[in-house]
């Protein structure tokens, strides 16, 4: 071998040492960001995590505590001279309480992304009311009864009865309406997913003190459990 041969073969080894060798930085610099797991083995742990809180394949996040009013009043009347002989007014009182959260068949292995700046993105889905629980035992109930209505007890019962019935759709409505009109369900549902997800994405090596989560409620709308830039936040409890 001549000393050109010798020094293209030095240069030629050399050059394949340094790609080598910077091959190997970036494979280092990817395992420090993501904390040696993949986008893939994040996916997996988060739907697994998630899929355990499932009851009925519905993930609960939050609940609603509420007290229902509401009332009746059955009439018993002469029709023909138009002359009211007796009446029943029932009014009930009924605590409740409703949760909400979401399907999980609304729930995808690509509403998961974890991002290079260290980022895991939850696409979080619609929200909507699993149970509604009226607590019928702490109910209050008033009857006022006049004339007639003393002497029918069983009709005064059917109102009663007619007016609880009433009381569960009631309490599904207020719900739902309260889940279109206020951000705090969704506040509450990231917080309840972090506190599930943070543990588990810690035992499979994500370092929890360089990732933040962020919840996308719709396009362009967002919650970081870290505040950052112009994103709105909720700080991680």
């Amino acid at each position: 071998m001549t000393p050109d041969d010798s020094s293209r073969s030095f240069r030629w080894w050399a050059l394949l040492g340094l790609g080598l060798v910077a091959a190997l930085v970036t494979a280092a610099a990817v395992l420090i960001t993501q904390g040696g797991i993949s986008e893939d083995e994040i996916r997996s742990t988060v739907r697994t995590t998630i899929a355990a809180e499932a009851a009925e394949g519905f993930v609960v996040t939050g609940r609603l505590s509420s007290t229902l009013s509401g009332s009746s009043a059955r009439r018993w009347r002469i029709r023909l001279l138009d002359i009211e002989t007796g009446r029943a007014e029932v009014a009930v009182r009924v605590p409740a309480t409703m949760t909400y959260g979401f399907s999980l068949d609304d729930f995808g292995p690509d509403d998961i992304r974890f991002r290079q700046d260290g980022v895991v993105e939850v696409v979080l889905p619609p929200l909507s009311v699993f149970s509604v629980e009226p607590e019928l035992e702490d109910a209050e109930v008033d009857i006022d009864l006049s004339g007639q209505a003393r002497l029918t007890p069983s009709l005064t019962a059917r109102t009663v009865e007619q007016t609880l019935r009433r009381v569960r759709p009631a309490l599904r409505e207020q719900a739902e309406a309260h889940l279109q009109a206020s951000d705090q369900p969704a506040v509450n549902s990231a917080r309840a997913l972090r506190r599930v997800l943070a543990a588990p994405l810690e035992a499979a090596g994500v370092d929890l003190a360089d990732v933040r989560f962020r919840f996308v409620v719709a396009p362009g709308d967002t919650l970081d459990v870290q505040p950052e830039g112009e994103r709105r936040s909720i700080p991680a409890e």
